[in-house]
């Protein structure tokens, strides 16, 4: 089996534990589970100052249910990021801040982002500790993490999980 087929099977299958861990929850007590979906990336705004770009996405429950919106402002790399045009197999460290723009309030995360380029796509796993949030979550501590594979074509099957102390 190619190394990138082995990654895209990795990544399914992280995301399919994700989603049954937290089996058709999308918010109970602390923790706040479901799918990242719609990722558009562009130039940074208002929302990211100083940030080389963005990506906007959509925060659905694992049902599908809107949960929200969120931002991830990409800063850099820590190390060496791939060439471009990417290489199957090419391993980078991401350094972004997301913002998960929910209804009961915000979350945001400083998140490092193991990603490794598969073909048509990333898988990634990011995670981080919670510096800020907002409405029902002022004041909570936690971390966010994501999983799964963004596909290049605009296509995302990523789970995130977070949890509140």
């Amino acid at each position: 089996m190619k190394p990138g087929s082995i990654l895209a099977a990795l990544a399914c299958l992280f995301a399919i534990a994700g989603l049954t861990a937290q089996a058709g929850l999308a918010e109970t007590g602390t923790t706040i589970t479901g799918k990242i979906d719609d990722v558009v990336f562009g130039p940074p705004t208002a929302e990211c100052p100083g940030a080389l770009f963005q990506a906007d996405f959509a925060l659905v429950s694992p049902r599908g249910d809107a949960l929200g919106d969120g931002t991830s402002c990409v800063q850099g790399w820590a190390g060496q990021p791939c060439p471009f045009p990417t290489v199957s197999g090419c391993h980078q460290t991401t350094l972004a801040t997301f913002t998960f723009n929910l209804d009961l309030g915000s979350i945001t995360a400083p998140m490092t982002i193991a990603e490794t380029f598969v073909e048509g796509g990333v898988v990634e796993h990011g995670e981080g500790d919670i510096v800020d949030a907002s409405g029902t979550f002022a004041g909570a501590q936690g971390s966010v993490e994501y999983s799964g594979i963004l596909r290049f074509a605009g296509e995302a099957d990523l789970t995130f999980l977070v949890q509140m102390d």
